[in-house]
């Protein structure tokens, strides 16, 4: 009888280590770490998603500009940016500061509420479940309603407040801001398709929300997502290349930064 090692492999013996070291990593990469206790919580431990779902709401509230809603439960949030919108004679107060500065970059703001609006429609009955409907439609409306604001004209998008560069060096809370606060935006001569077809999908979605308790609220939303939607598809541009402010904090290495 031969013994094992006089028997020749069809793989030289540097090959057979790499082969063993393939089928072992591959071995582990479908098993896992422990495949009989993968995935499993502790013996009693129950995960509260309610609760993950109340923080992550709350989040938003705490972005919340302009004039405080009666509703905001951020008890350490005040009134702010009250005179959004007025080097340009437009009321531009509302809407939700982005990534824990006080600009309110448009772009972001409309990619967060289109993901919002898109949830609420497919797990409506999960958020009432949770006790959390009330507020994502609070929240949604109060966002929206800065959207309408910022929507000037069919083809006309106010798409940022505040300059990035002036407010990056404030390090203060927003309640006391001093600097100046720019708006601005897209046209028919400057457009961009990008930044007009996120918030026309942001307040469509968020029409399809609103539709079942506030039709007149959501008719006034879809009839600015139109409007929006016709802008971005028939006056084609980026909108960075109108609003170049936002090259350098909203677009990293060629990619929208949300």
């Amino acid at each position: 009888m031969k013994s094992i090692d006089s028997v020749r492999s069809p793989f030289p013996s540097g090959r057979r280590w790499a082969l063993a070291l393939a089928v072992f990593l591959a071995a582990l990469l479908i098993a896992g770490p422990d495949a009989s206790n993968a995935n499993k919580a502790p013996q009693g431990q129950i995960f509260n998603y309610g609760e993950a779902l109340q923080k992550s709401l709350f989040f938003y509230e705490a972005q919340q500009s302009g004039v405080l809603p009666d509703w905001n439960r951020v008890n350490w949030r005040g009134d702010s940016g009250l005179n959004d919108g007025s080097d340009v004679s437009r009321d531009l107060t509302g809407g939700w500061y982005d990534a824990g500065d006080h600009v309110k970059f448009g772009f972001p703001m409309a990619a967060s509420v289109t993901l919002l609006a898109m949830s609420a429609v497919e797990y409506r009955a999960a958020y009432a479940q949770s006790g959390q409907l009330t507020h994502l439609l609070n929240s949604l409306r109060f966002v929206n309603d800065y959207f309408i604001k910022a929507h000037t004209a069919p083809t006309e998008l106010y798409g940022q407040v505040g300059n990035g560069g002036t407010d990056h060096a404030c390090w203060g809370p927003a309640e006391v801001m001093q600097m100046a606060r720019p708006a601005y935006k897209i046209t028919a001569s400057c457009p961009g398709s990008d930044l007009a077809g996120e918030t026309a999908a942001a307040m469509a979605a968020s029409s399809t929300v609103f539709r079942p308790t506030d039709p007149a609220y959501a008719d006034t939303l879809l009839q600015h997502a139109r409007q929006l939607y016709d802008f971005a598809d028939n006056f084609r541009g980026k909108y960075s290349s109108c609003i170049t402010d936002a090259n350098q904090w909203t677009i990293r290495n060629g990619r929208w930064a949300i």
